[in-house]
């Protein structure tokens, strides 16, 4: 990392009076420079050189003894150097250790001049010690959404949590000390109430603590509206990225960041005396993904263009490496291994890139496009990617790459203790709203993640169900990706005596559910609405939810007070084949009227759901209100399916 330089007058003067001595002088001054212009100097070595990197490298690894004998450095140059290395505790081989990256990094050193730079250049060439390749290292995130206790799979696997990520980055940075953490989107909103119910700075904190380089800006990050990111945007270490946003808008303003600006286009990262440009796009799906307004004035352009705009004007910066970290997904394979979707088409067609990252469809994918690397992985730190791209600098350029998708298990980790401390304090402060006890599951309710295809939900239908049981409507229904997590979810209550599948609790089944279950599961602090909708809109409802079949979405419908039946043989429109009452009485698809209950997100059109927009409606309370006290009233709920929804012929 780079420090800033002091620079003091008196050894200056020191300096000077050195030129008065017999013969050349041995050492530089304190602080002078061997940088001319922050990338050039005297001895004509360039950043991003194969001699930069040997340099860099000897600096790097070499011992005290090596500096000062074989190298000739001034004892106070080799001590200093040490001294960076080890970091504010001045201890090597600790998590504070520094590296050198740069040659302004190197330059930043006190004792170390035009003087030492020669004598260290020169060892290099002595020692045949330049570096004819180099690997960077990356680890990559996305869809994270504020995951900061681990998930439970139905197999009672554990995996993620900040504690275990935080382990598993400090086991990663072991190999490679320079390597760069990212999340490809949605690295905050759709949270677990642990980040949630505090505007989700914890996931900001935490992505802190995790030594995040950079976020690309998925659609989940505008949840909240543009004040909201543009807080988060001013409490994050790092930068969040997007080439793609057009227009400006005074709530996206950043007053402590360069330029004010909350989100920039591109970053450029020095790295084993490379600069690597990480350059971020958001998906132009974004606006029917978020509330009405939570763009402001900002709309988002064309990836292809804006990516190739970035990657130019980085070159013109020095950037070799160029990496695009982008929310555009990977939606599906082929019979034949074939990849398709957002992700796919922009590695097809934006050029010059050396790495192709994407998120979004939470789903692992390795695929190589266009002769370059595309890698996405699941959500809520399931697991991460590593890659590795090596760079020639004889071909001056990245020559291979290689990713590996690597869950994130507990099994086996220890977690690092400073992070689950910090968590601990943030549960102390949710216990006392939800820790409330509301019912019993007789067994886990899923939520799909482990079979995206299925159709029906036993937890969908427990959620529909509760909207229409409060609000007295002849049929409801909520859209999938409205549902964040299973019954019992991660949340962690205090009270250990209470039967949860996680460790460390009572045994179950049966399960006790919690206020905090129903928060995790519910996470947008959406309302519930009531409103009239007519036959034709009831099947345009089911035909839209439908319409993607077999590749699955976000908005499938979960239902409750009616059923329908569809055929995939069908073209997307027509597909809807029966809708019928739960006793029976069919529906036509004509002007009659029947009340509906929904949330308000789809009731605006959310989720595709064009046919509710402008609508009246009647609201009555959150959805997760009216959840909690559904379950209140039940006692005891059990995960059935019911044949809601049936694929006919």
């Amino acid at each position: 990392m780079l420090r800033p330089r002091r620079r003091w007058a008196s050894f200056a003067l020191l300096a000077g009076t050195a030129g008065c001595l017999a013969g050349p002088p041995r050492a530089d001054g304190v602080d002078e420079a061997f940088l001319l212009d922050r990338r050039t100097n005297a001895a004509g070595v360039e950043d991003g050189s194969a001699a930069a990197c040997g340099i860099l490298r000897l600096a790097d690894t070499a011992d005290l003894a090596t500096l000062r004998a074989s190298v000739g450095l001034d004892p106070r140059a080799a001590e200093a150097l040490l001294a960076y290395r080890a970091g504010p505790d001045a201890v090597e081989g600790t998590a504070d250790d520094e590296r050198f990256d740069s040659l302004a990094e190197l330059d930043a050193v006190r004792w170390v001049g035009p003087r030492a730079f020669a004598r260290l250049r020169d060892h290099v060439a002595r020692a045949g010690f330049a570096c004819p390749d180099v690997t960077l290292s990356f680890v990559v995130l996305s869809d994270w959404h504020g995951q900061l206790e681990p998930l439970r799979a139905a197999s009672g696997e554990e995996a993620g949590g900040a504690a275990v990520l935080s382990a598993c980055l400090a086991a990663e940075r072991a190999r490679d000390p320079s390597l760069l953490a990212l999340s490809a989107g949605d690295l905050i909103g759709a949270s677990p109430p642990l980040s949630a119910e505090f505007g989700d700075r914890p996931a900001v904190e935490a992505a802190n603590r995790l030594g995040l380089a950079a976020g690309a800006l998925g659609n989940h990050e505008f949840d909240r509206g543009l004040e909201r990111l543009a807080e988060l945007a001013g409490r994050a270490a790092f930068p969040f990225l997007a080439a793609n946003l057009d227009g400006a808008d005074p709530d996206l303003s950043c007053p402590g960041l360069p330029g004010r600006a909350c989100v920039r286009p591109y970053a450029v990262f020095p790295v084993h005396g490379l600069k690597v440009a990480v350059i971020g796009i958001a998906t132009p799906d974004t606006a029917g993904l978020v509330r009405p307004g939570s763009l402001g004035s900002l709309a988002i352009g064309d990836p292809v263009a804006a990516a190739e705009s970035a990657r130019a004007a980085a070159a013109a910066e020095g950037a070799q490496v160029f990496v695009a970290l982008t929310h555009l997904e990977v939606r599906s394979t082929g019979p034949t291994g074939e990849p398709s979707g957002p992700l796919i088409d922009f590695a097809r067609a934006a050029a010059g890139f050396d790495l192709v990252l994407g998120g979004h469809s939470h789903r692992d994918a390795v695929h190589r496009v266009a002769g370059r690397l595309v890698v996405q992985t699941r959500d809520a730190g399931a697991d991460f990617a590593r890659i590795a791209l090596r760079y020639d600098f004889a071909a001056q350029g990245v020559v291979a790459a290689e990713a590996e998708l690597v869950p994130a298990s507990v099994r086996g980790v220890a977690p690092d203790p400073a992070m689950e401390a910090w968590l601990e304090t943030l549960r102390v402060d949710l216990a006392a709203a939800l820790d409330e006890r509301l019912a019993v599951a007789e067994a886990r309710f899923d939520d799909g993640t482990e079979d995206p295809g299925r159709l029906e939900l036993a937890l969908g239908d427990l959620v529909a169900d509760a909207l229409r049981w409060r609000t007295g409507a002849r049929v409801a229904f909520v859209n999938r990706g409205g549902i964040r997590g299973a019954l019992p979810s991660s949340y962690v209550p205090r009270d250990r005596t209470l039967r949860r599948p996680a460790p460390g609790f009572a045994p179950g089944p049966p399960y006790d559910l919690v206020r905090g279950d129903v928060r995790t599961l519910l996470p947008f602090d959406n309302a519930v609405v009531v409103r009239a909708v007519t036959g034709a809109q009831l099947w345009a409802i089911c035909e839209h939810s439908v319409e993607t079949l077999p590749e699955p979405n976000g908005w499938f419908a979960q239902i409750s007070g009616f059923r329908f039946t569809f055929s995939s043989a069908h073209p997307p429109g027509r597909r809807v084949r029966s809708v019928t009452l739960d006793d029976g009485t069919p529906v036509a698809a004509d002007d009659a009227t029947l009340t509906l209950a929904t949330c308000d997100y789809v009731d605006q059109g959310g989720d595709g759901y064009t046919m509710l927009a402008g609508g009246d409606s009647v609201t009555v309370e959150t959805i997760d209100a009216t959840l909690a006290a559904y379950l209140r009233a039940r006692g005891s709920v059990a995960p059935r399916i019911e044949g809601r929804i049936l694929e006919v012929p």
